[in-house]
């Protein structure tokens, strides 16, 4: 199946902002899904990918570095893939 990747206004409008590194890991991520599918994304080791929690438990995030992750939405029956948002990580503290 050929993938679909959607960006929302914010997504467009804030990646213009980001440092380089963050935008090469980003497009290095699309092309990823590409190339390889949903499929071939998931596969990748140093991307963490993870189901959020609470009221975004129906999204899904990677990490792009350190400190960025994408946070994304998977809609298989049209095969789209819909970026919701580029930001830092927010740790919480475990007590």
């Amino acid at each position: 199946m050929k993938w679909k990747i959607n960006e929302s206004h914010k997504v467009k409008k804030e990646s213009k902002k980001l440092a380089a590194e963050i935008v090469q890991h980003y497009q290095a991520w699309k092309q990823i899904i590409i190339d390889q599918g949903l499929e071939g994304m998931l596969s990748q080791n140093g991307l963490h990918e993870e189901h959020l929690h609470g009221g975004l438990s129906h999204e899904r995030s990677d990490r792009l570095n350190q400190h960025f992750r994408v946070i994304y939405r998977v809609d298989k029956k049209k095969g789209e893939i819909h970026v919701e948002d580029i930001s830092p990580h927010a740790y919480r503290a475990h007590h």
